[in-house]
């Protein structure tokens, strides 16, 4: 997908092109991003007219209309990927990445279409969500999937996703023969502003409870259930509960 800046000249002509796009049933957004591609990739004598451009509408109502009927894809979802995607290599990619796990597929995808090279980047997340499952598969193959499912669901720029994974996937080795007690931390702090800082935060304030809750007399086990439970609270009401002995 190419970027960049374009004359006044054609600016004109791209809003006159996303116009007749837009009135064959296609959103806006999406008829503007396909004729600015056009405009920018094309010289203006090639491009035709209103009836190719028309036609040019046709078509994307009926991907628009395959996206959403055989993936499941929502209208912001379509407008990043079809000026980048055909149908047909979503299918593809969706093909290969369920091969190795289809849990994850839809997942890499929605955080591919938003790069400039979407099959690149997905292969790419692909490789490096393998890296980390296996490192995960002494904790429990369950929470690399959680994992992936919150660096690239939370907001996270996609570039930054991975990295993010990465250093998440360091503290999670603390759990190693505790695969709920990773999953919990993972779920538990992955929307916060600074997600491995929050974990961070989460596995201390699980630790000092679970030690407090031993020391009373409660069965070791028990206690870092509780202590986990008790660690996704906000900071303020960690102590109340502490003190009450409530769950």
């Amino acid at each position: 997908m190419r970027r960049g800046a374009i004359s006044h000249h054609l600016t004109q002509l791209k809003d006159r092109i996303a116009d007749a796009i837009a009135a064959r049933q296609v959103s806006p957004t999406l008829a503007h991003r396909v004729a600015f591609q056009l405009v920018f990739k094309f010289d203006a004598n090639d491009l035709e007219g209103p009836p190719v451009w028309s036609a040019i509408g046709d078509l994307l109502f009926v991907e628009i209309a395959q996206l959403k009927e055989r993936f499941g894809l929502g209208d912001r979802q379509i407008a990043k990927a079809l000026p980048k995607l055909s149908p047909s290599q979503i299918d593809s990619f969706l093909h290969e990445v369920s091969v190795t796990d289809r849990r994850i597929a839809r997942t890499i995808l929605n955080a591919a279409i938003h790069a400039a090279d979407p099959l690149s980047a997905g292969k790419r997340y692909l490789e490096e969500y393998c890296q980390v499952a296996r490192q995960l598969e002494t904790i429990d193959p369950r929470v690399a999937r959680t994992l992936a499912n919150a660096t690239f669901t939370a907001g996270t720029p996609a570039n930054k996703a991975m990295e993010l994974l990465k250093r998440l996937t360091d503290l999670m080795g603390q759990f190693e023969g505790d695969g709920s007690a990773a999953r919990m931390v993972a779920r538990a702090t992955f929307r916060a502003v600074d997600p491995t800082q929050a974990a961070a935060e989460f596995v201390e304030a699980r630790q000092a409870i679970a030690a407090e809750l031993i020391a009373s007399g409660i069965d070791a086990a028990a206690a870092r259930s509780l202590a986990g439970l008790r660690a996704t609270r906000p900071p303020a009401t960690r102590k109340h509960a502490r003190l009450s002995g409530s769950a």
